[in-house]
């Protein structure tokens, strides 16, 4: 009965003609994932209108409580009051420096050796930011960042200039490649990170938001559009 449940709720999803779906994200998810979900989502759901709100991930949270989003994309942190959460994938922070840095000569990097030189961080108040001063921690280091950006795309140009290297999540290698930065595995800790959807506990979602998060977790789990790194894929 169960099966049959859920098999006739993945139809009832599937004929979802009309509608709309807001979804939050921090800039390097709008622009590296979520556009091949969209366009893809839209093939299946034409009459579904898809908006795309990107912007600062320590905001997506906030937006789906207040009811300003439907769905919020971005790193998972566990036991948010007011949120439901579904997990995407798993994905790790990498070391990012310039062609031609005696760092990209290397397979991995320790987060030691990273805090050898000179340090572009994210904003504090980033999830990304907190996951890698916590492995600095725990590797024994406190470097003073020599530079700090509220987004991931100035700190990639930050670092493709010369000024100095990066800790990010592996998805940015789809952006960093273009602009002549390497990235490397990062170790001594591996770091991990959850990514994956918000929405509000106290609300069901519309017939088009839902049907847009199954979607979203159908791609995923065909690994198309995530970087090769991501394979750990939650079911």
């Amino acid at each position: 009965d169960d099966l049959e449940a859920a098999a006739a709720g993945t139809r009832a999803l599937a004929q979802v003609k009309r509608g709309g779906v807001t979804v939050a994200a921090s800039i390097v998810v709008a622009a590296t994932l979520l556009p091949w979900v969209i366009q893809s989502f839209r093939e299946r759901h034409p009459g579904i209108q898809c908006i795309l709100k990107d912007g600062f991930e320590e905001t997506i949270r906030d937006q789906v409580r207040r009811g300003e989003v439907d769905l919020g994309v971005g790193t998972l942190i566990e036991g948010e009051p007011g949120l439901s959460e579904v997990t995407l994938y798993q994905d790790h922070l990498v070391a990012l420096m310039p062609d031609g840095h005696p760092l990209a000569q290397r397979g991995s990097v320790s987060w030691r050796e990273l805090a050898r030189h000179p340090l572009i961080c994210m904003s504090a108040e980033s999830p990304s930011r907190a996951l890698a001063d916590a492995a600095f921690e725990a590797a024994g280091v406190q470097p003073v960042p020599a530079y700090e950006a509220a987004f991931s795309s100035p700190v990639i140009s930050m670092v493709a200039a010369g000024m100095g290297v990066a800790a990010l999540p592996v998805n940015v290698r789809q952006l960093s490649r273009r602009a002549g930065v390497q990235a490397r595995m990062l170790v001594r800790p591996t770091v991990k990170r959850n990514m994956g959807v918000y929405s509000r506990s106290d609300a069901e979602l519309t017939p088009a938001a839902s049907a847009f998060l199954q979607h979203m977790r159908e791609f995923v789990r065909s690994n198309r559009g995530l970087p090769d790194e991501a394979a750990d894929r939650s079911a």
